[in-house]
């Protein structure tokens, strides 16, 4: 999960996770554990990165499938 969010951050131009943290909500420790365990994502955390980052369908629901 961890290469799929950095290859959007790039698409993104977001320079680091403290950017996508304060871009998405979702506090930087808190986002730091749940790209490191995707199973702890919450949907409305999947749902911000989504609305920042703007994944596309395949990989939202590969993201949707490793957080069950």
């Amino acid at each position: 999960m961890r290469w799929m969010i950095q290859e959007y951050m790039v698409k993104k131009r977001i320079r680091s996770l403290s950017e996508l943290s304060r871009e998405t909500g979702i506090e930087y420790r808190t986002l730091l554990n749940h790209i490191n365990d995707v199973g702890k994502f919450r949907v409305f955390e999947i749902a911000a990165l989504d609305e920042v980052l703007g994944f596309d369908n395949e990989d939202l629901l590969k993201i949707l499938r490793e957080a069950k």
